[in-house]
């Protein structure tokens, strides 16, 4: 087992932050020209987009492996009943 008295010094962390300065605010979704939080339409837009580039990254990878003779054996194909 650990035992041990863990001493601080108060006045020298109050001063260290009373130091810090705020972090500052690296995005905004405050229109500027109409003074309006847009937070939810650019989040929206951005989930669009990403599953928009994904969708088109598998049907590329999807061709490539299926005109790939050495990699056609790793899809199968639906068969209709």
């Amino acid at each position: 087992m650990f035992h041990a008295r863990i001493q601080v010094d108060v006045k020298t962390v109050a001063a260290e932050t009373s130091a810090y300065l705020p972090i500052p605010d690296i995005t905004s979704f405050v229109n500027p020209a109409t003074g309006e939080d847009e937070d939810d339409e650019m989040i929206k837009a951005n989930f669009n987009r990403i599953k928009t580039d994904v969708k088109q990254l598998c049907a590329r990878e999807l061709l490539r492996i299926k005109q790939d003779p050495a990699l056609r054996h790793l899809i199968k194909e639906k068969v209709e009943k």
